[in-house]
């Protein structure tokens, strides 16, 4: 009986992560908050520092809202250039992004490639790696 009992919870438990395995869309919006933050500090200088980026220069105190404004078509982007293994009860996410052939390469020209893994299960997404080249 107590068998039974003990595959039925790993049943449940299994079809619990497979029914909230993260799409590709949820982990676009997690990853495209996180670049708009590193963005912010990149490219608007780190909060309190007068070590800005040209765009930080240019922009000044306008940057950070920028950053914020654009989050979305962040997340458009990483969306675009985002690989998923979707293994049932979890997902893998691998993301490479190069903002010359997006719509904000005039704002981020300078800025480097990132690229970014993830791992999704249940309803978290969990960066691991997210690294410029």
């Amino acid at each position: 009986m107590m068998k039974w009992v003990g595959v039925g919870l790993v049943v449940a438990i299994a079809g619990g992560l497979a029914v909230t395995n993260p799409s590709q869309e949820q982990y676009s919006q997690v990853a495209g908050q996180q670049l708009g933050n590193l963005l912010k500090d990149e490219a608007c200088g780190a909060e309190g520092s007068s070590d800005r980026g040209a765009v930080g220069e240019f922009l000044g105190g306008q940057c950070r809202t920028l950053v914020d404004a654009i989050t979305p078509e962040l997340g458009r982007l990483i969306d675009g250039n985002t690989q998923r293994s979707n293994y049932g009860l979890a997902s893998h996410f691998q993301t490479r992004i190069s903002f010359e052939d997006s719509a904000l390469a005039g704002l981020v020209q300078d800025l480097p490639t990132y690229e970014a893994a993830a791992v999704g299960v249940g309803t978290q997404v969990i960066i691991y790696r997210f690294e410029k080249r």
